[in-house]
């Protein structure tokens, strides 16, 4: 059973890991050396802590750190109130790419942990996919001017691994204003072998329709690695020839399914049904193309609905047993369900994006996603080991840290590691990738 003192010091855990996995000292400071009156990670602390306990704006932050704990202040190395307009200084000055840097270490001291482990698949799997939050401020360097300039689109492409027991956010690579989503694969995929290489963490990359080109298919390929595309009027030829091999196959002959019950009607089933082709190996150009796949997902009870979808791989048929194929086309979703709706929901990054600056909505989102992971992390690992009950609601847990945040004491933090192993700084990140 749960106790406030444990939940305190859990959260406190949290706070602690971040901090020490980070290493946020070792960044270099990109303000002007004359009138610094502020360290650099403690101010980044301030921002993340913010983030983690769910605060709404800048001036939230400011009011966190203003009631923070005496015990909890001196851990962070907060000695006072952090006003929102130096908090903002900040963030209009952070470079894009040492943040990104800041994702990637972040990850690989979870993976030395052992925390990325994959589940019910024999390798890890990387989704990618866009996504994009609305300003009404112009900026013809990091934001996309939509229609007659009404307003404008901060884009991003997150890459995240979704093999694993928490989606975690290996990535959010920057969307310039010139170019579009397709055009930006390459970079993004580029960076995270830049960032991870041809280790252990991820041996198959899943992409929705709108990613999916023979070039980006090419360049997957030649980094011997697997590509898992969803393909569309996109790709009319592709699409063609997987409807008339796989379309009118029934239910009989699929080769897997699985059936859910929708928890929040239980009057809802989702049966999915899967389909897989070797029959469209090589075809065309499409010479390391090696099995189709049609995905049928049928709705039963109130809201009834039926819908196929199609894919292409490069990945050998035996490398997934039919279960885990299907297995592997549901997890891509997890980028959607799992990323960009906890941003947007939960950590309500559409409706109060601190700023609306596109520049420092990119910052923010880059540190936002540096808190999710740490959030994900310690709800899907941590707490999930020791409480089975389920995993805690968002917004409960954003609460329980806030709640740490003002009241923790001296005893509630004893023990707990604040300060970065020896060799953390050593993981830095690689140079910077541009479109």
């Amino acid at each position: 059973m749960r106790t406030l003192t444990n939940v305190v010091r859990r959260s406190a855990g949290l706070l602690a890991r971040t901090r020490a996995d980070l290493d946020l000292g070792s960044l270099e400071d990109p303000r002007d050396p004359r009138g610094r009156r502020w360290k650099l990670a403690s101010l980044l602390t301030a921002l993340l802590s913010g983030l983690v306990a769910g605060c709404n704006s800048l001036t939230d932050v400011e009011m966190l750190t203003e009631r923070m704990s005496l015990a909890v202040r001196r851990k962070l190395s907060i000695p006072r109130r952090v006003p929102d307009t130096t908090l903002r200084g900040l963030v209009m000055r952070l470079g894009l790419d040492a943040l990104r840097g800041l994702i990637r270490r972040q990850v690989r001291q979870a993976h030395r942990r052992k925390a990325l482990v994959p589940v019910g698949l024999p390798c890890g799997v990387v989704a990618i996919d866009g996504r994009s939050t609305k300003t009404n401020m112009a900026d013809p360097d990091h934001a996309q001017s939509i229609k007659d300039g009404s307003y404008h689109l901060v884009r991003t492409l997150t890459s995240a691994l979704v093999s694993s027991r928490s989606t975690v956010c290996l990535d959010a690579m920057p969307i310039p204003p010139t170019t579009n989503e397709v055009g930006c694969f390459k970079d993004a995929f580029n960076a995270l072998l830049a960032a991870y290489g041809h280790g252990d963490l991820f041996e198959v990359v899943t992409a929705d329709a709108g990613l999916t080109s023979k070039e980006n298919a090419d360049h997957v390929n030649a980094a011997n690695l697997g590509y898992v595309f969803a393909i569309k009027d996109n790709q009319p030829a592709l699409l063609d020839e997987a409807v008339r091999i796989l379309g009118k196959l029934g239910p009989t002959e699929a080769a897997a399914t699985s059936e859910q019950t929708l928890t929040k009607s239980r009057e809802e089933v989702v049966v999915r049904r899967i389909w897989i082709t070797t029959e469209m190996a090589g075809w065309n150009d499409w010479s390391h193309l090696r099995v189709a796949i049609r995905v049928e997902r049928e709705v039963t009870g109130r809201h009834a609905s039926k819908e196929s979808r199609y894919f292409i791989s490069n990945v050998p048929r035996h490398r997934f047993t039919d279960k885990q194929w299907l297995q592997l086309i549901r997890h891509h979703w997890r980028v959607e369900n799992d990323c960009h709706k906890t941003w947007d929901v939960s950590m309500a990054e559409d409706d109060r994006p601190w700023l609306r600056d596109p520049y420092g909505m990119l910052v923010t989102q880059l540190l936002r996603r540096i808190a999710y992971n740490a959030l994900a992390l310690f709800r899907s690992v941590t707490v999930r080991a020791e409480d089975e009950r389920g995993l805690i609601p968002w917004r409960t847990l954003m609460s329980n840290i806030r709640h740490t945040i003002e009241v923790a004491t001296d005893l509630q933090l004893d023990g707990l590691r604040w300060v970065p192993r020896p060799g953390a700084a050593a993981l830095g990140s690689p140079p910077p990738l541009r479109c």
